[in-house]
Order: C-alpha cells, then sequence, then structure tokens
C-alpha cells in the first residue's frame, strides 16, 4: 500500500506520531519538496528552501510601525533565485488551532522586504485554524495545510 493511501487515523496513533509525521515534512528538503514543489504547490520556482533562525521582523503593537527585530525562528523558508519571492511557512503542533495572532505574528516576519518582493504563506496545523484565517488565506496568498494533507501527501 502507498502511504498516501493511509488514512490518517491509522497511520498516526500518539502524540510523537504526530509530531513526527509533521517534522518528517517539515526536515528539509525531503518533506517540505514532497509536499510543496513535487505537487506543484509551490508559486514560484524555489532557489533555497529550508529552516531560518536569526533576527527578524516580529509583531510588536507598541512599536509605531507595529513590528521591531528580534530573534525568531521561521519553519519553513523559501526563496526564489532572484529574491524577489518568498513563502514563510509556520507549522503548529497544538490541540487547538492555528490562532488569528499566530497568523498576525507570521506575517509580521521579513516585513522590511515586504516592499521588494513578493510575499506567500504556508500554514501546518494539527488541529485546523481559526476562522479569519480561512477567510483570508485565498486573499493573500496564504495555503493552509491540515495534519492529514501533510500525512497523505495530498
Amino acid at each position: 500500500m502507498l502511504r498516501e493511501e493511509i488514512p490518517a487515523k491509522n497511520y498516526i496513533s500518539t502524540f510523537h506520531d504526530w509530531e513526527t509525521a509533521f517534522r518528517s515534512v517539515l526536515d528539509l528538503p525531503y518533506g517540505a519538496k514532497e509536499l510543496l514543489a513535487e505537487k506543484n504547490a509551490l508559486p514560484f520556482r524555489s532557489a533555497k528552501m529550508g529552516r531560518w533562525m536569526g533576527k527578524t521582523t516580529v509583531r510588536d503593537e507598541s512599536m509605531p510601525k507595529g513590528v521591531r527585530i528580534a530573534e525568531s525562528e521561521i519553519d519553513l523558508l523559501c526563496i526564489s533565485a532572484d529574491a524577489k519571492q518568498y513563502l514563510l511557512g509556520e507549522c503548529k503542533l497544538k490541540t487547538s488551532p492555528f490562532s488569528y495572532s499566530e497568523y498576525l505574528d507570521t506575517l509580521a516576519k521579513l516585513f522590511s522586504l515586504k516592499k521588494e518582493a513578493k510575499f506567500y504563506y504556508a500554514l501546518f496545523s494539527e488541529s485546523g485554524f481559526d476562522e479569519k484565517i480561512i477567510a483570508e488565506a485565498a486573499g493573500n496568498n496564504t495555503m493552509l495545510y491540515t495534519l492529514e494533507q501533510i500525512v497523505n501527501y495530498k
């Protein structure tokens, strides 16, 4: 039986297995490429793909522009060869849906580059998404992936 034929509930049985499944997708380059690149889900040809940690903009409503520079991490970062297109991916492994606040935090990352480049987002969630995220996703280049889609590569 091919992996994509195995129902998620049979493939994933414990929290540890859920985390392993998510991490297998996000342990780059293989899992994310299978889900995004090989399924033609990337909106551009990626020259670089990986996890990123370091200083970037983070949401801070007390600051004049609503962001400040701080240490942060991006679970998945894809960059086009000309650095004019970026895809930011965020993965949430928890029992509650991906919150709207977390979504806004994701949108704030790399704020300073948004004048010069086009941004896309891929959100991965074990427990679904806040209704506001679902409503806004199509209008702002955001792709949403559930646990079942990740495990079954759909």
